[in-house]
């Protein structure tokens, strides 16, 4: 393994085992808090982690307006940690040919024009994000810019689930509600997985 490929293995590494940790450490002394920033880190960026579901569960803790902000904020700094990483990924001139391929699409062409209100939309609603954030990591875009669209987007999302959540948890829906989107989140994983694995084989 040469030294860039390496860098970019314990670096990826350093950040898992860190909120890893954050989290095991929530779970062993019932801090919610510590467990919600660990789950989050990890599971805002191309990790495929459950985070609207742990949102719905955190109704439980917190306040819509503090899952709003609070998770909007670790939204967008995990998606800066993620680009970052990447990044490396490309200086290390791995997938080459898929940025090539990715950056003269029309897709990208088409939505770089206003990237800031697409990455916005997408954050917000049920579009995939995934998409946006490669062009804006393969784009380079403006961090500040990059960071204010995942905020505002996963913020207001996040808030108004935590909403649905507090509604839910009166009623006693919650746990209902968090093994529907569970089921419905390992079925898409499920279906991508396949989808990619028939694609291989033509």
């Amino acid at each position: 393994m040469d030294k860039k490929l390496r860098k970019i293995w314990i670096i990826g590494g350093i950040y898992l085992f860190v909120f890893s940790l954050i989290y095991l450490i929530g779970v062993l002394f019932f801090l919610e808090l510590l467990k919600f920033i660990g789950f989050m880190f990890i599971a805002c960026t191309f990790i495929p982690l459950p985070a609207d579901t742990y949102l719905l569960y955190s109704t439980k803790y917190f306040s819509p307006l503090f899952l709003g902000v609070v998770g909007g904020l670790i939204n967008a700094l995990a998606v800066l940690c993620e680009k970052f990483f990447i990044k490396l990924v490309l200086k290390a001139k791995k997938f080459e040919n898929l940025v090539v391929f990715f950056n003269e699409s029309s897709f990208t062409k088409l939505f770089q024009k206003n990237l800031f209100l697409s990455l916005v939309i997408s954050a917000f609603s049920f579009i995939p994000f995934e998409p946006f954030r490669l062009i804006a990591i393969t784009k380079n875009y403006n961090n500040a810019k990059y960071f204010l669209a995942t905020f505002i987007g996963r913020g207001f999302r996040y808030f108004l689930l935590a909403l649905l959540g507090k509604e839910l948890l009166k009623y006693d829906w919650i746990g209902v509600a968090i093994t529907a989107s569970l089921i419905i989140f390992f079925y898409g994983a499920y279906k991508s997985y396949i989808k990619n694995k028939k694609k291989k084989h033509l």
